[in-house]
């Protein structure tokens, strides 16, 4: 599609001004009419039909400030209640004791405000507030009574009453009964790290570490004798909980909940670094660090605890060092081979001292966290935990994987899927996706080892990277193939719906698509596209999951 680009730059904020643009595939102009093109051979529609040039322009800056992201975004604020499940058409709820919003999560909300936002800058007051009152109207449209009006000055929604949606039955929601449990946003620790893989933890401590850098920069400028910050929060403080498409949570890594920015939060650590006090929040987060020794990230509560030291126990790796309590968490193994945990603690009592240790039994999951623990906390190099950790690293076979299982309900697919364990040890990039690419090749082309199968040379392979919304997006190129398409759309049919498309990838991408890494390939290098070649078309994806460290190699190739 045209665009007027200086026009549209120049309408969008400052620090958005060079952000992509090309949010409009698969449509095209006719005069001042915006067309989408037909799927399957199917009619062309009709989008939008412009009054004017001016008026098409606006449209279009309209749809390009509708998917820009905000570089600086405000942090999300926290629901009152969130859904977790239905039964029988019926909602079940979460309720949290601290809030900032005393309603039921509406992931909407903050696309809203971005959106306004990013439009404010650009469209006439007159045109701007209409958009503003047609998204409060959306965003009051399940309430009888209005909750929801929007801040002119502060550009976000506010609540106006305490009024309570529902679904059209006239029954206010949460009902009676619909309330599963109550939970304190406090107890972080003991709670939240049951939901943080092995990738978050090391994604939470990088993305802290570059936090503590970015503020040590502004710290050293009037003390350059100081080499570290003091930070209130923990590493299990930078998780936030966001509720996305297809309807689940996601957890996700950012700045701790209480911030309106990322400046505003580098700010609170300078000023707490300059004053060299521990804030209480910080001594309270250290004692609950100190309460959760006996704390097992994979669950609340270890509760496999021994009554004394196994025997033959031996140390192989300390997890944590705390000096100032002068404890420490190691784990180790006994004379039966299983893992051990021990948190050893000193006390003081009056003038009696003393100390005392506690052991609890691993499970190979835990073992393994413990471990990442360590390496994150540099008490463990890089090839030792690969060391260590090897032995339980084993991938469920073929037959056994929950997504090839669920796969086989779909014999009608024209898509080839394989999944390939990622290397920990080895940067992800192009190449590694390579790698991923030929070993799908030796176990889709020629399965257990036999000569004869598709030819391939994956060496003649060109990629290049795509984003996440690109690889699931329902818009489809004009004489392409792309991943929905091939799905849903074989030569002969199939019968399966978007449902469907969703359900199989909510399974192959179980922990949600943020930060999925994707390439999307040539299909020039094997005999195996031939056939889409004639007219179909053909298709070839590697998608590297990093909360599971694994890849997805996605290939289609069909004709009739």
């Amino acid at each position: 599609m045209k665009l007027d680009e200086a026009w549209i730059r120049a309408h969008l904020p400052k620090a958005q001004a060079d952000a992509r643009l090309d949010f409009f595939s698969g449509e095209y102009l006719d005069g001042l009419t915006v067309m989408a093109e037909g799927e399957r051979g199917g009619p062309d529609t009709v989008v939008y039909r412009a009054e004017s040039e001016e008026d098409l322009r606006f449209w279009q800056l309209e749809q390009i400030c509708r998917f820009l992201p905000e570089k600086d975004p405000p942090a999300p604020k926290i629901w009152r209640y969130s859904r977790d499940h239905a039964e029988n058409g019926r909602w079940f709820y979460i309720e949290r004791r601290r809030y900032d919003y005393d309603a039921i999560e509406d992931d909407r909300l903050c696309g809203f405000e971005r959106f306004l936002r990013n439009l404010k800058y650009g469209f006439p007051p007159e045109r701007w507030e209409q958009k503003v009152r047609e998204h409060v109207r959306l965003m009051n449209h399940w309430y009888a009574v209005p909750h929801w009006d929007y801040d002119r000055e502060r550009l976000c929604f506010i609540e106006i009453s305490g009024s309570r949606e529902n679904d059209g039955d006239g029954v206010e929601e949460p009902r009676p009964g619909s309330i599963l449990r109550v939970v304190d946003n406090g107890e972080k620790a003991a709670e939240r790290m049951a939901k943080y893989s092995e990738q978050d933890l090391q994604y939470a401590a990088e993305f802290r570490e570059e936090i503590h850098r970015e503020a040590l920069a502004i710290v050293r400028k009037t003390r350059p004798y100081i080499t570290e910050v003091i930070d209130r929060h923990p590493v299990e403080d930078y998780f936030q909980e966001h509720w996305d498409y297809p309807g689940k949570w996601y957890t996700i890594v950012a700045i701790p909940y209480g911030y309106g920015s990322r400046k505003a939060f580098v700010d609170a650590i300078v000023r707490d670094t300059l004053s060299g006090r521990v804030p209480e929040k910080e001594r309270t987060c250290t004692q609950e660090l100190r309460d959760m020794a006996k704390t097992e990230p994979g669950r609340h509560r270890l509760t496999n605890q021994l009554d004394a030291k196994p025997d033959g126990y031996e140390e192989r790796f300390v997890v944590e060092v705390d000096q100032k309590s002068r404890s420490f968490r190691a784990v180790g193994t006994d004379a039966e081979g299983r893992y051990i945990l021990e948190h050893y603690e000193e006390y003081s009592l009056g003038s009696a001292t003393g100390s005392t240790s506690a052991y609890y039994v691993l499970t190979d999951v835990e073992y393994r966290r413990y471990a990442r623990l360590a390496l994150i906390n540099r008490q463990l190099k890089k090839e030792d935990y690969d060391r260590l950790t090897a032995e339980i690293k084993k991938a469920p076979k073929r037959e056994e994987d929950p997504f090839y299982l669920l796969l086989a309900e779909y014999p009608d697919l024209a898509v080839d899927y394989c999944l390939v364990p990622g290397d920990p040890t080895r940067c992800q990039g192009c190449e590694e996706h390579r790698r991923a690419l030929e070993q799908a090749c030796r176990e889709l082309f020629a399965p257990d080892g036999e000569d004869e199968g598709w030819n391939y040379d994956v060496r003649r392979a060109k990629g290049k990277r795509i984003d996440a919304e690109t690889l699931f997006t329902s818009r489809y190129p004009k004489d392409a193939l792309n991943y929905r398409k091939a799905f849903l759309y074989p030569p002969h049919g199939n019968g399966y719906t978007g449902a469907d498309f969703v359900r199989v990838n909510a399974a192959l991408f179980p922990n949600g698509t943020e930060g999925l890494e994707v390439y999307e390939w040539t299909t020039d290098w094997s005999d195996y596209f031939d056939e889409g070649h004639e007219w179909w078309g053909a298709l070839c994806l590697t998608v590297y999951d990093p909360s599971l460290r694994r890849f997805a190699v996605i290939l289609a190739s069909a004709t009739d």
